[in-house]
């Protein structure tokens, strides 16, 4: 699993081929990455840290895929300091 962040959002990727992305309270999953087609993204929101980890854990588990402690701590932490920016 990688992770790539920018000001406004932070990618996950896998094989090296995007499969979601975080921004501030939303959490879009992609079915195969289009930027023209927009009905490939679906989009989750959510209201705390706890519930997007929930919305993650499920995704990575139907593509078979384990998120670590270790993983879980570091996107928490990008999450946190995606928050800090976008309000300053």
């Amino acid at each position: 699993m990688e992770y790539k962040k920018n000001k406004t959002r932070i990618s996950l990727w896998f094989n090296n081929s995007r499969f979601s992305k975080i921004e501030i309270n939303k959490y879009f999953v992609t079915n195969g990455f289009s930027n023209k087609n927009k009905e490939m993204w679906m989009k989750y929101e959510f209201n705390n840290i706890n519930d997007w980890l929930q919305l993650l854990q499920y995704e990575l588990l139907k593509r078979n895929i384990i998120l670590s402690a270790d993983d879980n701590q570091r996107v928490e932490k990008y999450y946190d300091e995606l928050k800090n920016n976008y309000y300053i």
